[in-house]
């Protein structure tokens, strides 16, 4: 592609895919494009197209993020950025861009990340089904919840990239037919 975009649906989340978010104050995991909150979360979560980096929360602006794949040399900080992850993530039929900084999640998925480095799926190219088990409280400077998680199954690459197809609302389709 000559813009350079990689939106073909090929391996990772790309920037188009609804983002989902770890709200480690209130122990659940939170969907943007419909705010469902996951408590017992399990889902598929692709580390081979995991990015690592830096990202810069922005009140009213897209994050700046500097990411980079897992086992890559990681950019270096900038001001009021925060070691950060952003992974694929299939839930419930539905493809996400999953996204923390949480310092507590990150911790978790380190572990979590460790546990599939070890697994014979991983050289199968199998995708980990990823289940939280418990949340553990963390008293500090507020209440905060660190997820346990546990592989509960696997599932083949081809399984993960299928995604349900919704049809387009109805005034889309009329725009579509008059091109």
């Amino acid at each position: 592609m000559a813009l350079g975009f990689n939106n073909d649906g090929e391996g990772g989340a790309t920037q188009f895919d609804p983002l989902l978010l770890y709200r480690p104050q209130k122990g659940f995991f939170e969907t943007h494009d419909d705010n469902q909150q996951i408590k017992d979360f399990e889902g598929a979560m692709d580390f081979a197209n995991a990015l690592v980096g830096q990202i810069k929360i922005q009140t009213g602006a897209a994050p700046d993020e500097r990411l980079v794949k897992i086992g890559e040399k990681l950019p270096e900080a900038f001001p009021e950025s925060k070691s950060g992850i952003k992974m694929p993530v299939k839930l419930n039929d539905k493809k996400y861009s999953f996204s923390s900084t949480s310092v507590l999640l990150l911790n978790s998925l380190d572990q979590l990340h460790d546990s599939y480095l070890k697994a014979k799926e991983k050289k199968e190219d199998l995708i980990p089904v990823c289940k939280v088990t418990d949340y553990e409280k963390i008293s500090g400077k507020g209440t905060n919840f660190k997820p346990k998680w546990s592989i509960a199954s696997w599932v083949k690459r081809e399984e993960f990239e299928t995604v349900a197809s919704k049809p387009p609302p109805a005034s889309n389709q009329e725009s579509v037919e008059k091109f």
